[in-house]
């Protein structure tokens, strides 16, 4: 389970190990790229289609405090999953992942559900 934060704090990260979770943010290297942000909706999808679960997560200040030296409008981060810790991956040739934003959420859809069950005929 993933736990978003705000500004100079780490994010959480809850593993399930033995009927105990435990926040393994520093184990898996998230600490570092997340605790500048303002973190608010988060996903784990398979990005890499490596089987292992990766990270995806929108950012945005809740304040413009621009003129204090804290971004308003913040980046998307798409942590990859490398088995014994996460690294921050840059998307190439998106515009939309190069620019900041005001992220409140994040939702995913499974286009391929959706095409199947769209072009299936009405009984």
């Amino acid at each position: 389970m993933h736990v978003s934060n705000y500004t100079g704090e780490p994010v959480s990260l809850y593993i399930n190990r033995g009927d105990v979770f435990r926040d393994l943010n520093n184990r898996y290297k998230l600490a570092r790229d997340s605790t500048p942000m303002v973190g608010f909706g988060s996903q784990a999808i398979d990005y890499t289609n490596n089987g292992w679960l990766d990270l995806l997560v929108t950012n945005g200040h809740v304040e413009d405090l621009e003129s204090k030296g804290q971004a308003f409008r913040q980046p998307i981060q798409l942590f990859a999953n490398l088995g014994h810790y996460f690294q921050k991956i840059d998307v190439p040739d998106s515009t939309f992942w190069a620019d900041e934003h005001l992220g409140r959420a994040l939702s995913r859809l499974d286009f391929k559900m959706v095409w199947s069950i769209l072009s299936s005929p009405i009984c």
